[in-house]
C-alpha cells in the first residue's frame, strides 16, 4: 500500500482510521461525509496530497499546513467540530476585508479549490 495515490472512504461512515505513516505516496485523500470520524491519524506525514477533502467530518485538528506545498483542494465544509483553524475574523474571502488566513495557507502556492468551514465569524 505504500504506492497508494487515491484513498477515497468518502460516505462510508467509518469511526476510525489506522495509521496512514506508510501512505507517503497519497496524492488524494476523501473522507467527505464520514459524520462520526474524529481525528486522522498521521495526516502530517502525507505532503504529497493534492487534494484532501474533510468535509462532513468530526474531524477537531488538522496540522498545519505549511508542508503541504502540493495540495490543490482543501475541503473543510462542514466541519463544524474543527478547532483552531479559523484564527481571527474571515468576514468574506472574495471581499477586502481577510484580517488572516488559518494554518499558514499563503504556503500554499498550487491552491486552486479552498472550501473552508463556516463557522460563527465567517459567511459567504
Amino acid at each position: 500500500m505504500s504506492h497508494l495515490q487515491i484513498l477515497d472512504l468518502s460516505e462510508t461512515q467509518i469511526g476510525w482510521l489506522p495509521s496512514m505513516s506508510n501512505l507517503k505516496s497519497l496524492r488524494q485523500l476523501s473522507i467527505r461525509g464520514c459524520e462520526d470520524l474524529p481525528t486522522v491519524p498521521d495526516l502530517e506525514v502525507l505532503m504529497s496530497l493534492e487534494v484532501l477533502d474533510l468535509s462532513g467530518t468530526a474531524v477537531t485538528h488538522i496540522p498545519s499546513l505549511e508542508n503541504f506545498s502540493n495540495l490543490k483542494q482543501l475541503l473543510l465544509r462542514g466541519c463544524s467540530n474543527l478547532e483552531g483553524f479559523m484564527h481571527g475574523e474571515m468576514i468574506d474571502l472574495l471581499g477586502t476585508t481577510v484580517k488572516e488566513l488559518p494554518y499558514g495557507i499563503s504556503k500554499l502556492t498550487h491552491l486552486e479549490c479552498l472550501d473552508l468551514p463556516h463557522g460563527k465569524n465567517t459567511r459567504g
